[in-house]
């Protein structure tokens, strides 16, 4: 992710927004979630979580509101007041919090709660976004020094990359989006809908010229909104299923999924001819069944991985109904929009590879039962024992799975002895609060460090430029990697204004106020975690934002939770799991308050 180096005359100030504008667009969205600064949320998720919570959780939604109420994104300033409901939230939600009557009584008696709510919520959908831009688009146009504006453009870019995310575009798409917007090349750029409106008509490719003819600055940013109202466009995945047979009129059908023999009907319109024809040929030889996903096409990466975890399902139900060992193939997927036509994508199968030293490192380094294996304290079983709800919740995915492994790894603590019988306190929440910023103390400086380093470190330079460290500097310094080190190299980029904001935020990392951000960080995702883990569980309600939210962020943080208690455990050899959680959270929060003071 190197530096954008945009140029934009006449005016020096407006270059520099522009460009810090740029770069920490594309970093906010290669990091998302990572840490507080790049936190997954904005003010229609947390409008729609209040929603939910008012809907399916009323014994219990005031806590939670209280969280969405005090979030800065949901505070009141020049952007949010611009919606004409936001006000009229925050005044309604003030008494509810502060009201003693129950939820349901609350809205039976005041139902103008929910639908000032909804009425906020529907406003955000159609112009958030549009907004936002409006917003970024005046503050990168003004003349004023960027610091002037720098917290407006963080702000304003959580909002955006959050919006982005949440309407399902890619990572990747996202990634590519700033130089699209920058391109004068007609093909890339995102086109508003006042122009694609006439795609198809005869003079559609003057209309196009005309539009980058007069095309100006506001035209060119609110390129972002054009590419998030670009449609999607529906077809389908297909992919095979080994060890599966069915009658050639038969199909199973699992919601918008469907399984079906290679001869059904369905699959015999395509019009093929050459290597398509016979990569088709090749895909439906054996007698294995076919699975038919419908899906986004437009965005082929994520619809196929969305394709493989969904059939997954799908054939863990198939395997336990019918006592089967069916799989199904994901090297090969191929793409249709109306079964005349085939798009392919293909990914290298390495199952019957040998497996490499990177590989055998990386499994000893993570095999807990090899690890663990002369071990015999009942922390170390009890870790073990629950391998495979870790190992479950990888391949599902599922919320309710992750917060499955983690009460099978951190038990209640002995709370107090309350009238001759003991009350036991649940503690995840608090030990994951703790790991997850002990962990930030360990890593953020490395992490901005790295930032930094990419920033400086384009592909295709060799020598030193201005903007560029040589190869022979990036070896030395990958070599072995200090963030001090890379901190003290760069500092001639500092006139370039993401390099001078990460340099800053290094420097303020361990900043009491910035610490005290991230544990209020995690202590609100985990209330967050627990509380949509519930919602599925007892209720099974979903509630989209938080759903999304936590899927793309909870696997790392757990990985890392997981690996905290491996070490611990590793170091206790007749030590019980609760033993093992009481040392990891007094060593935590040692350090954290170290630090702190």
């Amino acid at each position: 992710m190197p530096l954008s180096l945009i140029e934009f005359s006449p005016h020096h100030e407006v270059e520099r927004k522009v460009n810090f504008f740029a770069d920490f667009f594309n970093h906010y969205n290669s990091y998302l979630g990572r840490f507080s600064y790049l936190e997954f949320e904005n003010i229609s998720s947390l409008c729609d979580k209040a929603i939910f919570q008012l809907k399916f959780n009323p014994e219990k939604c005031k806590p939670y509101i209280k969280e969405y109420f005090a979030h800065r994104m949901f505070q009141e300033n020049g952007y949010t007041t611009r919606f004409r409901n936001f006000s009229k939230v925050r005044n309604e939600l003030a008494l509810f919090i502060g009201s003693n009557d129950s939820c349901e009584k609350y809205k039976s008696e005041n139902p103008k709660l929910l639908k000032t709510l909804n009425s906020l919520s529907k406003e955000l959908k159609n112009s958030q976004l549009n907004e936002a831009m409006n917003f970024v688009i005046s503050y990168l146009r003004c003349t004023c020094p960027l610091e002037k504006h720098e917290d407006d453009f963080c702000y304003l870019i959580q909002i955006i990359i959050s919006e982005l995310r949440f309407t399902s575009k890619s990572k990747k798409e996202i990634g590519s989006l700033i130089r699209s917007l920058m391109s004068k090349k007609e093909g890339r750029f995102p086109l508003p809908r006042s122009i694609t409106q006439y795609s198809g008509e005869e003079n559609y490719s003057t209309i196009v010229s005309d539009f980058f003819t007069n095309r100006n600055f506001r035209d060119q940013f609110l390129g972002v909104v054009n590419f998030n109202e670009e449609e999607s466009e529906k077809g389908y995945y297909l992919l095979r299923i080994q060890n599966l047979k069915l009658p050639e009129t038969e199909v199973i059908s699992f919601g918008g999924i469907k399984v079906m023999n290679p001869k059904n009907p369905l699959l015999s319109k395509f019009e093929l001819e050459g290597y398509r024809l016979e990569m088709w040929e090749e895909f439906t030889t054996s007698d294995d069944s076919i699975l038919v996903i419908e899906g986004d096409i437009s965005n082929v990466d994520d619809g196929k991985k969305k394709a493989i975890e969904e059939s997954k399902t799908i054939i863990r139900y198939i395997n336990s109904t019918l006592d089967h060992n069916c799989q199904v193939y994901i090297y090969r997927c191929l793409i249709t929009k109306n079964f005349k036509y085939l798009g392919f994508s293909n990914s290298f199968d390495n199952t019957q590879s040998v497996i490499d030293k990177h590989d055998l490192a990386k499994l000893k380094n993570d095999n807990s039962y090899s690890i663990l294996s002369n071990n015999k304290s009942k922390a170390a079983i009890q870790f073990l024992y629950a391998e495979r709800y870790y190992q479950k919740a990888k391949d599902t995915k599922e919320i309710s799975d992750y917060w499955l492994y983690l009460e099978a790894i951190i038990p209640k603590k002995l709370d107090r002895k309350v009238n001759g019988e003991y009350k036991f306190q649940p503690q995840i929440k608090d030990t994951c609060t703790n790991i997850l910023t002990d962990y930030y103390l360990l890593k953020i400086r490395g992490h901005i460090a790295e930032s930094i380093f990419n920033f400086v470190s384009p592909p295709l330079e060799y020598e030193r430029t201005d903007y560029s460290l040589a190869i022979k500097e990036r070896r030395q310094l990958t070599k072995n990697f200090l963030p001090s080190a890379v901190l003290k190299k760069t500092k001639r980029f500092r006139k370039y204004p993401i390099i001078n904001y990460l340099h800053k935020a290094y420097k303020e990392s361990f900043n009491q106020s910035r610490i005290e951000a991230e544990q209020k960080y995690y202590k609100y995702f985990f209330n967050q975690f627990y509380g949509h883990r519930n919602s599925i569980v007892h209720g099974g309600n979903k509630n989209f934002f938080t759903e999304f939210s936590q899927k793309q962020i909870i696997e790392r943080y757990i990985k890392i939770i997981r690996l905290y208690f491996l070490e611990e455990v590793k170091q206790s050899k007749r030590a019980s799991m609760l033993d093992v959680v009481r040392r990891i959270n007094k060593s935590c929060k040692s350090r954290i308050s170290g630090k702190l003071n």
